[in-house]
């Protein structure tokens, strides 16, 4: 939108940025303005330049800041586990529970379960059965 562009560009201090929004030809150069402007500063740095500023501007988190983040442990995205050689470690939390979320694989204790766990997910018979025999690393 219009607004959020001219907000980025007017704390981006690329006083011409929105006249350019809508211009084909432009979008290459401004593009590369934009880029060349963000490498100036550290993501925290550009985090603190937007905090009030109403441009739809968010920072790209790591996989580790995402899963410590307190919106995402409220919806229960990710679990922990200990991986028997790597030690302790966080991951997508599986999914399959009822509620869309939590420890799905880890509640299928039995052949048909996990089979019709796994043809839930749109795994054709020929690769459930190749899971089954402990043919694909991890899903034995």
């Amino acid at each position: 939108e219009a607004k959020f562009f001219a907000a980025l560009c007017d704390t981006l201090g690329l006083a011409n940025g929105p006249a350019r929004q809508y211009d084909r030809a432009a979008q290459p150069d401004l593009r590369a303005e934009i880029a060349a402007i963000f490498r100036q500063r550290t993501r925290n740095a550009w985090v603190a330049a937007f905090d009030q500023v109403e441009a739809c501007v968010t920072p790209i988190l790591t996989i580790d800041e995402l899963a410590a983040d307190e919106h995402w442990r409220a919806r229960e995205v990710f679990a922990s586990y200990t991986h028997p050689q790597k030690g302790p470690a966080t991951q997508l939390a599986a999914f399959g529970r009822g509620d869309g979320r939590g420890d799905g694989l880890a509640q299928i204790n039995d052949e048909p379960s996990f089979r019709a766990f796994l043809s839930g997910l749109t795994f054709t018979p020929a690769e459930i059965d190749a899971i089954s025999a402990g043919k694909i690393a991890g899903w034995t």
